[in-house]
């Protein structure tokens, strides 16, 4: 079966939702991806995600030339600034230089924060991690496998609420977890 251009980015959009509204839960977003059939040089998972959020009013960064030229010619979003994208793509990189660099938003626009979708090795296996906050009703355990350290940059990022990131978490398995600028998160030793 092939990807719809407009149903399926609006069977994405509704699973993203759910998972920003409960933070880590996690969305098989396979079956979907697994339609896009398109030449990329990123993962299905974050084609999905680019396909479903960017279009010609957004910006975004990457520092992979071949995939800024494709998702601008797949969404007409345009590439800028890290320091001025609203959709930041770090792959497999280590995260700090980007969560460091986005833009945080403002007081007086603190939704102009970015959001940064990052690949990491798994959402079923690695350290365990503790949320709380909006949409967890206590607390929450997740395990995220990551080679990088994604937690110290994320604090420093999300310091100063309501300014802060996204951030969009996306495994091998196009498994998608979204932890709002409003989750807690702590490593459970």
């Amino acid at each position: 079966m092939s990807f719809d251009a407009v149903h399926d980015t609006q069977k994405a959009f509704r699973l993203l939702t759910d998972c920003s509204a409960f933070p880590g839960k996690t969305a098989d977003l396979s079956e979907l991806a697994g339609k896009i059939s398109l030449d990329l040089p990123f993962s299905r998972g974050t084609a999905l995600l680019s396909l479903t959020l960017m279009d010609g009013e957004v910006s975004f960064f990457t520092e992979n030339e071949g995939a800024a030229k494709r998702l601008s010619e797949l969404t007409y979003s345009r590439k800028s600034p890290l320091d001025r994208a609203q959709y930041i793509l770090t792959g497999t990189n280590d995260p700090a230089p980007y969560m460091d660099g986005a833009d945080k938003g403002d007081l007086i626009d603190p939704h102009r924060g970015a959001t940064i979708i990052m690949m990491v090795d798994s959402l079923a296996e690695g350290e365990e991690y503790e949320l709380k906050g909006p949409g967890i009703e206590t607390v929450k355990n997740v395990k995220i496998g990551s080679c990088h350290d994604w937690l110290t940059p994320l604090a420093r990022a999300n310091k100063e609420f309501p300014l802060g990131v996204e951030l969009y978490l996306l495994d091998g398995d196009d498994r998608l977890m979204v932890l709002p600028r409003t989750t807690r998160i702590r490593r459970v030793k």
